[in-house]
C-alpha cells in the first residue's frame, strides 16, 4: 500500500467526523446510530496499541456520549469546543461559553421565522443549526438567508454545513484548531514526533482539519470526486471508510515490532542533530 512507507515506524491518532463518515447522512441525526459493525471495528482499533482514536464531530458532547458506545475513545463534541478524552481530561472551550447565554433566545427566533417550509432547529451547548434538508426546494435559499441574517443580527457567526447553516460563537473556533487541540491535549506539542495523525470527514466544516493537517498529516475527504477539497486523498462514503479502518487494524498488527525500532531512530537522530 502507498501509505504503509508514509506512516511506518508511527503511533497513529486516527480523528474521525460521524456523519457522513462513520454512519450515512440521515434526514434526522438521531436516525444516524453508529451500525454494531462499525462500533465492534473502531473498538478493535482503539484496543490496538500504537492507535488512538477520537471521534470529532460538529454534535454536542451530550449527543455524541448517546450515540456512541465505546470504551476508551476520546470524544470531542460542538467542533472540538468539548473536550472528553480517555485519560480522563474533561475540558470546554472558556470563550465559547462566554456566547451560551444567547444559544436559547437565538433558536427561539429561528424556530418562528424560518421553520414554516420543512426546516426545523437543532439547539445544542455552544451552537445553533438551522437543518434545510427538508425544506420546499423553492424556498431553501430564502430560508438560508433568511436564517444566517437571524444568526449575524445576535452575533453569532453564521457557517454553512450539510444541508444546514450553523450558528457559531464568533471566537474563530473551528475543525482545525479542534485537531490541533486533541493532538497536543493527548501528546503535547511535539506530538508529530512519534504520532502520525488521520483525519476523516466528509463535510465542509472539515475542511478547516483538513488545511490545518496539510503536510503534518494524511487527510481524507468522504464523498463524490468532484468535490472541491483540502484533503490529501478521498473516500468514496462511509463503506470505503470501514475498508481504510480495517486496512489499519492488520496492518500495525503486521508491523508491532517496528514501531518501537522506527522510534529509537527517531529519537537517536533528534539527540544527534542536538548534539550537533
Amino acid at each position: 500500500s502507498w501509505l504503509g512507507p508514509i506512516i511506518k515506524g508511527y503511533n497513529l491518532a486516527i480523528i474521525l467526523d460521524y456523519d457522513g463518515t462513520l454512519v450515512p447522512i440521515q434526514s434526522h441525526p438521531d436516525l444516524a446510530v453508529l451500525p454494531h459493525d462499525i462500533t465492534n471495528l473502531i473498538q478493535k482499533l482503539i484496543d490496538c496499541k500504537h492507535i488512538d482514536v477520537t471521534i470529532l464531530s460538529g454534535r454536542s458532547m451530550a449527543n455524541l456520549k448517546k450515540m456512541v458506545n465505546l470504551q476508551n475513545v476520546n470524544l470531542s463534541g460542538s467542533h472540538g469546543m468539548e473536550l472528553c478524552l480517555a485519560n480522563g481530561l474533561e475540558e470546554e472551550c472558556e470563550q465559547a461559553a462566554v456566547f451560551r447565554s444567547k444559544i436559547p433566545d437565538l433558536a427561539n427566533e429561528l424556530r418562528q421565522n424560518v421553520c414554516e417550509y420543512g426546516g426545523w432547529v437543532e439547539e445544542k451547548k455552544f451552537h445553533v443549526t438551522f437543518h434545510w434538508r427538508d425544506t420546499n426546494v423553492n424556498f431553501r435559499q430564502m430560508m438560508a438567508q433568511k436564517a444566517t441574517d437571524i444568526i449575524q443580527k445576535y452575533g453569532l457567526q453564521a457557517v454553512k454545513a450539510h444541508f444546514s447553516v450553523e450558528a457559531r460563537p464568533p471566537i474563530g473556533w473551528d475543525k482545525g484548531r479542534g485537531v490541533y487541540n486533541i493532538l497536543e491535549k493527548l501528546y503535547g506539542v511535539t506530538w508529530a514526533d512519534n504520532y502520525k495523525a488521520v483525519f476523516i470527514g466528509d463535510d465542509e466544516t472539515d475542511e478547516d482539519a483538513m488545511r490545518a493537517l496539510s503536510g503534518l498529516g494524511i487527510t481524507f475527504r468522504v464523498g463524490k470526486p468532484n468535490i472541491k477539497t483540502a484533503a490529501s486523498h478521498r473516500l468514496a462514503n462511509p463503506d470505503a471508510v470501514k475498508v481504510f479502518l480495517e486496512w489499519a487494524i492488520e496492518y500495525v498488527e503486521k508491523r508491532k515490532s517496528s514501531f518501537q525500532t522506527a522510534g529509537l531512530e527517531r529519537r537517536n537522530q533528534g539527540i544527534r542533530r542536538k548534539n550537533n
